[in-house]
């Protein structure tokens, strides 16, 4: 009973974190469209404001506080965390975010998913082999629902200007970034510390990069304001701990899949709430790409069910860990237990 009461907790918990990532973008898009909010401004704001606050759950951890002192004690370490930061975590937010502004979210996010493929090409590589069967026909599904999303269809040409498909392009490519990158360091220092300072460091890199105080803050009043709180609190510290939370009741694999409702859940709520207008094609797109996600989770799925008490050593990396609000995993090289 208690395992079964546990597994639906994490199934709710997944399906909640994806959400609140949806919610996080769409609320993004209103600040864009509604309070004229620059998206380099709100990427700085909210990468340093979700930094402190990772910081600030680091340092009320003991074991997380240990880790962290022994990891800015490490040159070699943060050093690899400040290019982390800048390669990964910076820019999968920032690409994100333009993206969004120059579309919407339900597409930036669709499209930031194809991301997963570019990820499994690199597993791929590294285990040297050959796509299995399911994740051949996720790729598959993955390359028509871009081609839906963006092209609406039509062979004629993209549906998006050139620079916001060079931003889209560019938030795929950091997505695979940000999810290769860590596995090693997140295993030796924790998660917390890990994006506490890699959020923090990548939010004052872009912040120097674009003169954040030299641009507007948009025409915010209260209702930008709260926009903003919800993006940190919901989008990034909620989400993230349900995620967290979800990932020890069900499983790494379970957990990444369920939360990948955001890619169906973002235009939803983009719908409902912002009139935002979606093709047919679109919403087909957005549906396959969920279906890719699912896809590309079914051999790791299949070999949990039948896995013995002893992993093999060889065994792939299983554990998905997400920054809540950039809207992406992190593939840990620990196995679940």
């Amino acid at each position: 009973m208690t395992k079964s009461r546990n597994s639906l907790k994490g199934i709710i918990f997944a399906l909640t974190s994806g959400c609140c990532w949806a919610f996080s973008g769409t609320l993004g898009q209103f600040l864009f469209t509604e309070k004229n909010v620059d998206p380099s401004w709100l990427t700085v704001v909210r990468m340093i404001s979700s930094g402190m606050i990772f910081l600030v759950m680091t340092l009320m951890s003991g074991r997380s506080r240990s880790s962290l002192k022994r990891m800015l004690t490490a040159p070699e370490d943060m050093l690899f965390i400040v290019f982390f930061a800048i390669a990964g975590l910076m820019l999968v937010q920032y690409s994100y975010m333009i993206s969004i502004n120059n579309t919407n979210a339900g597409v930036a996010t669709a499209i930031q998913y194809s991301g997963e493929a570019l990820v499994l090409a690199v597993t791929c590589a590294k285990m040297k082999r050959l796509p299995y069967k399911s994740e051949t026909f996720g790729l598959i599904i993955m390359l028509a629902a871009v081609f839906l999303i963006s092209t609406h269809g039509r062979t004629g040409g993209f549906a998006f200007s050139f620079s916001t498909v060079i931003w889209l392009i560019l938030a795929a490519v950091s997505l695979m970034l940000y999810t290769v990158l860590p596995p090693g360091i997140i295993k030796k220092y924790g998660s917390e510390p890990v994006m506490g300072a890699g959020i923090l460091i990548g939010g004052a890199a872009l912040a120097l990069v674009v003169k954040v105080w030299t641009i507007p803050a948009g025409n915010m009043d209260i209702h930008g304001l709260a926009a903003m709180a919800l993006i940190i609190l919901v989008g990034t510290v909620l989400a993230f701990s349900m995620f967290m939370q979800s990932t020890v009741l069900i499983g790494p694999v379970k957990a990444g899949m369920l939360s990948a409702i955001e890619t169906v859940a973002s235009p939803v709520i983009s719908y409902f709430w912002l009139g935002t207008r979606f093709t047919v094609t679109d919403y087909a797109g957005f549906v396959m790409m969920f279906t890719m996600v699912i896809l590309l989770s079914i051999p790791e799925l299949t070999k949990k069910e039948h896995a013995s008490a002893h992993a093999d050593s060889s065994a792939e990396p299983a554990v998905s860990i997400r920054y809540a609000g950039s809207q992406k995993r992190v593939l840990l090289t620990h196995k679940e237990k």
